[in-house]
């Protein structure tokens, strides 16, 4: 166990190291890239609700999803660290993010309208989709979150999210093997630009 810890934590640094010293271009290339996959492929296709992240230093930029996302009537969800996991709050305008006090990672301000996954899964069509970071990936569909876990944790109480989950990120982010342990989720799709 301790050695799939070191392992994980090996790759986040080498990973890590290596995205932050992508340039401007590269990074805005990616961000437009990103964005016509989504497009070209229909990635949203009868979205109603679209979990997304707001992006933190190099992470690719989700900014176009989420404009994608307004020009299409689909509601975007951003998430909240409340203690040890992660809750969804409805955010319809960049303003309504602000910087939190642990790392900096913009959030959504106020009380806003919190995703409620109950309702949504009791419906005949789910359509909800979750768009998630990472700092690496494999060709298995692994994911390497930061080390937190708030992900796989809100994903494990959330089976049929797990099916309309996208895992996004840069083509340099794609790693040979990634350990796993048991609580560690797959997405259904991983798209990296």
């Amino acid at each position: 166990m301790d050695d799939i810890k070191q392992f994980k934590k090996e790759i986040r640094k080498d990973i890590l190291k290596k995205r932050d010293s992508l340039s401007e271009k590269e990074i805005k290339e990616a961000e437009k890239r990103l964005l016509k996959v989504f497009i070209s492929e229909n990635l949203l296709y009868g979205a109603k609700n679209v979990l997304l992240f707001s992006s933190f230093g190099s992470e690719i930029p989700t900014g176009p999803i989420f404009d994608y996302c307004m020009k299409n009537n689909i509601w975007t969800y951003y998430p909240k660290v409340i203690g040890d996991k992660i809750e969804f709050f409805h955010v319809y305008h960049p303003g309504f993010l602000e910087p939190n006090g642990f790392k900096g990672i913009k959030e959504p301000k106020g009380d806003s309208m919190k995703y409620d996954y109950e309702y949504y899964a009791g419906q005949p069509f789910f359509n909800t989709f979750i768009i998630l970071p990472g700092v690496a990936f494999d060709k298995e569909s692994n994911r390497l979150g930061y080390g937190g876990g708030f992900y796989d944790r809100y994903l494990a109480e959330k089976p049929l999210l797990i099916l309309n989950s996208i895992a996004i990120g840069y083509k340099m982010q794609e790693v040979p093997a990634i350990p796993v342990d048991e609580h560690d989720i797959k997405p259904r799709k991983i798209i990296l630009v």
